[in-house]
Parts: C-alpha cells; sequence; structure tokens
C-alpha cells in the first residue's frame, strides 16, 4: 500500500498523538508514578506554558554582584605584577624566614632584583657581592676581562638568546686558555651615555702577563668568539681589556665593579627591559672547593654576615639555614622584634621551648611501652621534645 503525502501527514500526527496519550503506560501502581509532574496534571492534555514557567525556561534575573568591582580591582593589580611594569608595588613587601639547627632564626627581605628599581638596588648589589665573595676569597691572585660588544653590532644583541649564546662562547674559550673556573657578568650601558652598549666582565684566576703575550692571547681568543668575517670588518682590532688584581682590596674592588648595576633607568631602553624579564646575568663556571686564600675586609656593610646569609649559612654557629617555602609578610617579620643585620636581612628572636621540669604531654604513656609499640604521631612528638631538650 503507497501513501500519498497528505496521507503520510495525517498518520504521522495520529501516532504522535496516540503516543503522547498514555504517560503512565507501563505503570500499574499509580503510587510509583515518578513524580515528574504535579498530581492535579492532566497527561492527556497539551503543556500550559502559562502555568509551568520552567518549561519555557524563563531567564532569571539575578541581583547585581557587589564584589564584581574589587574583582576588577584585583584582576588590574595581578596584571600589573604579571607584566613587572610597575615594581614598586611589591618589592619589599614580603619577605621568607629561616632557621637552623640550632634555633637561630633569620628572615631574608624578597626584593625585584631589577637593576633599574631605586628601592632595592643597593641591597641587591651588597647581596651579590656576598654570595661571590666564597668564591673570589679563593683567588690568591685576579684576571679582569673585559668583552665589549662594537656599537655596531649592539643591535644583534638584544635578545636572551644571543647574551647567553655568546657568554657560553667565551666560557669555552677562556677554558682552552687554561682558565679552569670564573665568574661573569652583563653590564648592558656604559658610563659615557644612555646608549645600549653590552659588555662582558669576566673574573678569573690571573697572573702578570707581559705585553706580547697579553696581545697574542687576545688574537686567540678574537679567533675563537668572533667569526672571520667580523674580525676582518674590524682588522682583528676588536677590544679586549685584561686588568690585573694581585691584591685583596683590588679584587674586592673589581667584584664590586662588577656586580654593580648600569641599566640605572628604564626609560633608556623599555624593550630591552622586557627582554631581560627572568634572564640570569650572573654566571660561573668550573669547581669552587678550594679553602680561601685571604680573610673578608672589615668593613662596615658586614661583607662577612651577608657572605654567609647569602650562602645560607648561619653567621653565629655556621650552620645551614633552611628557608621556609611560603613567604610572609614584612610587617609580620617587624612585630616579631626582628634586628636588621644589614640589606635586608633580619635576626628574628628564637621561639620560646616549654621549661625542662614541666610534665611531658606523653606522660600518661606506660614506661614499659617500646617505640615498635608506639603510633608514628607518638614516635615524632618524642623525636620533638628530644630535639627541644638537647
Amino acid at each position: 500500500m503507497i501513501l500519498e503525502p497528505t496521507q503520510w501527514s495525517d498518520a504521522l500526527s495520529t501516532v504522535l498523538y496516540s503516543c503522547r496519550l498514555p504517560l503512565t503506560a507501563g505503570y500499574h501502581n499509580r503510587s510509583r508514578q515518578p513524580p515528574l509532574f504535579p498530581s492535579n496534571f492532566n497527561p492527556s492534555s497539551a503543556f500550559d506554558l502559562e502555568d509551568y514557567p520552567v518549561a519555557r525556561r524563563e531567564p532569571r534575573l539575578l541581583p547585581p554582584d557587589p564584589y564584581y568591582l574589587d574583582y576588577i580591582a584585583r584582576s588590574a593589580i595581578l596584571d600589573t605584577k604579571r607584566s613587572c611594569k610597575d615594581a614598586s608595588q611589591i618589592c619589599g613587601t614580603y619577605a621568607i624566614c629561616g632557621q637552623d639547627v640550632s634555633g637561630h632564626r633569620f628572615a631574608k627581605k624578597l626584593n625585584c632584583g631589577r637593576e633599574w628599581c631605586e628601592l632595592c638596588r643597593d641591597d641587591t648589589e651588597a647581596r651579590r657581592v656576598a654570595r661571590w665573595l666564597p668564591k673570589v676569597m679563593q683567588m690568591s691572585s685576579m684576571g679582569q676581562w673585559i668583552i665589549p660588544i662594537p656599537r655596531e653590532l649592539a643591535p644583534l644583541m638584544r635578545s636572551k638568546k644571543r647574551l647567553r649564546m655568546f657568554a657560553k662562547k667565551v666560557h669555552k674559550a677562556l677554558k682552552q686558555l687554561g682558565y679552569l673556573r670564573g665568574l661573569d657578568r652583563w653590564h648592558f650601558f656604559g658610563d659615557e651615555n644612555n646608549d645600549y652598549f653590552p659588555h662582558l666582565t669576566l673574573l678569573v684566576d690571573g697572573e702578570w702577563l707581559d705585553p706580547q703575550v697579553l696581545e697574542d692571547l687576545k688574537a686567540e681568543l678574537r679567533a675563537m668568539i668572533y667569526s672571520k668575517f667580523i674580525r676582518k670588518r674590524y682588522n682583528d682590532k676588536l677590544d679586549i681589556n685584561y686588568l690585573y688584581k694581585p691584591t685583596p682590596a683590588m679584587m674586592m674592588h673589581a667584584l664590586r665593579y662588577t656586580c654593580r648595576a648600569t641599566f640605572l633607568d628604564r626609560s633608556w631602553d623599555e624593550p630591552m627591559a622586557d627582554e631581560l624579564y627572568k634572564f640570569h646575568n650572573c654566571g660561573w663556571w668550573g669547581k669552587w672547593d678550594q679553602a680561601p686564600k685571604w680573610d673578608a675586609p672589615n668593613v662596615q656593610d658586614q661583607v662577612a654576615e651577608l657572605a654567609d646569609l647569602g650562602n645560607s649559612i648561619c653567621p653565629i654557629c655556621k650552620k645551614k639555614i633552611t628557608w621556609d617555602r611560603k613567604p610572609t609578610t614584612m610587617s609580620h617579620v617587624l612585630i616579631q622584634g626582628a634586628v636588621e643585620i644589614a640589606h635586608g636581612y633580619y635576626r628574628l628572636p628564637a621561639f620560646k621551648h616549654r621549661h625542662k621540669s614541666r610534665a611531658s604531654p606523653l606522660s600518661h604513656l606506660p614506661l614499659y611501652l617500646t617505640d615498635d609499640q608506639l603510633t608514628p604521631k607518638q614516635l615524632l612528638r618524642i623525636w620533638q621534645l628530644h630535639q627541644v631538650e638537647s
């Protein structure tokens, strides 16, 4: 039997209408009917959307959120921190605390470390000198290499990758020349003007070199770090300077010169300032496991104490300091009675422990219990009490 199109339409309407009627088919017990509709709802009738607004999916009119302005303001602050263009809002507002096994507590102010930040520039330079001082003290005499990039080639050295590659090439060249260890740092601007002028400063174990020997050494160094085309362009007269530092005072001067900041104003080169984000400027190579050759100078900025604290060593008992993983605010550090040592490092008072004469929290435990009969929590508490009493 073949149906006409009009007959197909009538048959489809009949089927749909018949399928809508037996909503309770299959439920012999009407009390077990699922509560999808109200009890007075007639399944055979059509849906009345006016009586059931849920079926119409009307939009709910929510009250205005009173916190959206705070959310926008907080997002703006986070974006400012993420872009790192205004470090004055967060520089020096947080700190981390640390403690050694003897109970000596210290706190370290967290600085942004940017060279153009006037809030932490002096503290950052002093900390940098203190971190490098134990390595420099292992040198009986120092040689200072200064390798400036020609001004015509300076535009090619405006990326972190190029700066790292050039420093790595210089490290490899100096190793081949016999310098097995050294320190290096980039200076991005000179003292004459505010033009971008990168030059690499390196501190190595050096000695006095005759002028002819020094010229031959410079020629070998140029051949290792520059291409043949560049050497031919400048007639093999690229500037490379070498300075000999025989005394501890001269070595300290060279160390302070190397650790100083040259990018003093962000407005000098803002694109380069953005490029230097997360750039590790200080580098070193070789082994530094020898004994110091000379003592640290006794100066007003307490370099010896900074050197110990910068390397996570307690300046009192010479033991390892374990720093907290989570920072805290500087206000929380200061209200504990912190006393500043130098350049953002603070001494905190020790925790007050329970007196020995007081009863132990585990005095209720029988004495005949062995260690294998105690719970792990009780064993941990016994170990903590032993640490306090010892």
